[in-house]
């Protein structure tokens, strides 16, 4: 029901259910629709307003498939504004009749259960909650510590495999320079992927923070598996070297 067309694929699955639970939420405060407002043309041009704010507008519109049938989306405009929205009317009650119900996603579940402890924490000074800066910062630090142990622990592990194998020094020194930074780097990466999506960004942000975790992993990987062919070769050189082939 979303037109997902401006949210980058990779972010989809997190970023669809976050832009569905606004707009939920901004309706639930708008209260039902008249089902006599509603057009019943399917073939109308213009889309259908489901809720006007001065920070933008909560709409459907028509989307021809290539099969010839029409799809009535959700606006990704509707989706790029719902958050602004929402933040500015988030203080009011349900309309008459909504039931409360659980949230779709982490973060909004976790907003509630932070609204109880203090409101200040919902604020938004800059484009997040004051929570969100928070989380962004607790995630950095637990990234930074979460790659040092499973780096620490995997260079452990091979230097461990590379001595029982009678490795030579050279061989084992690439191996410890790979398991450095970056192996660090690669697996900060996946471990703010992860984390970040627990936050609820909005889409703007939400694109930069992967981007930038995706940025690490491909830096990261990509001098990591340098080390490791450079280490094969030093392993397949010694035995090549004392053949006269």
């Amino acid at each position: 029901m979303l037109d997902l067309s401006e949210i980058p694929e990779n972010l989809q699955s997190t970023d669809g259910p976050l832009a569905a639970e606004y707009i939920r939420q901004i309706i639930d405060r708008v209260g039902y629709s008249i089902w006599q407002e509603v057009p019943d043309d399917p073939n109308q041009r213009q889309p259908y307003i489901v809720y006007e704010h001065a920070l933008g507008a909560i709409a459907i519109d028509r989307y021809p498939q290539e099969d010839g049938t029409v799809h009535w989306l959700f606006t990704a405009d509707s989706l790029a504004a719902a958050p602004e929205i929402y933040d500015a009317m988030q203080n009011l009650a349900l309309a008459d009749g909504v039931v409360a119900s659980e949230p779709l996603t982490n973060a909004f579940k976790l907003r509630s259960q932070l609204k109880e402890i203090s409101p200040r924490l919902l604020r938004r000074p800059f484009l997040l909650e004051n929570w969100q800066w928070i989380a962004i910062a607790g995630t950095l630090l637990l990234t930074v510590a979460l790659s040092w142990v499973i780096v620490w622990l995997g260079r452990i592990l091979t230097t461990a495999m590379l001595r029982v194998g009678k490795a030579r020094p050279e061989m084992r020194a690439s191996m410890a320079s790979a398991f450095g930074w970056p192996a660090r780097m690669f697996v900060a990466g996946g471990i703010l992927t992860v984390l970040l999506r627990e936050i609820g960004l909005r889409q703007d942000v939400s694109a930069v923070g992967n981007s930038f975790a995706l940025l690490l992993m491909l830096l990261g990987g990509t001098f990591f598996l340098y080390r490791l062919v450079q280490t094969a070769t030093m392993a397949l050189a010694h035995p090549a070297a004392k053949s006269l082939t």
